[in-house]
């Protein structure tokens, strides 16, 4: 586990709400063929590609649900915390003061409004 090898690291959860990450695999094309079909196959047991778009998208849900389960019951730990992408803005502001951040507060901020991924 990578607490075991980084004891002393400050661990942040970044969570995105599954649907989104469903919707994002789906509109970028990443579907049977590759990116979670592997995961899909062995931790449910099917096979990705003889399922219907449907279920998987179901499938992808229930994934996401399941690795961020995992995750937030690995770091319930004061040195942790977890981060919704949907409300970034907040949660960095917390993340800075969690770490003690020094700089400029309000310019990181402003970072955050610069999109960077061309999909979006």
């Amino acid at each position: 586990l990578l607490m075991n090898r980084y004891p002393d690291a400050f661990y942040v959860h970044l969570e995105r709400k599954s649907e989104e990450v469903v919707e994002s695999y789906i509109r970028r094309g990443i579907l049977l063929h590759r990116g979670a079909a592997p995961l899909v196959d062995v931790i449910f047991q099917t096979k990705a590609k003889d399922c219907s778009r449907a279920q998987y998208r179901k499938l992808l849900s229930l994934l996401c649900d399941s690795i961020n389960a995992n995750i937030r019951a690995m770091t319930p730990r004061a040195d942790s915390m977890h981060i919704w992408l949907h409300d970034i803005k907040q949660g960095f502001e917390a993340f800075w003061y969690a770490i003690q951040a020094k700089g400029d507060l309000d310019a990181a901020l402003l970072e955050l409004n610069i999109r960077y991924n061309a999909s979006r």
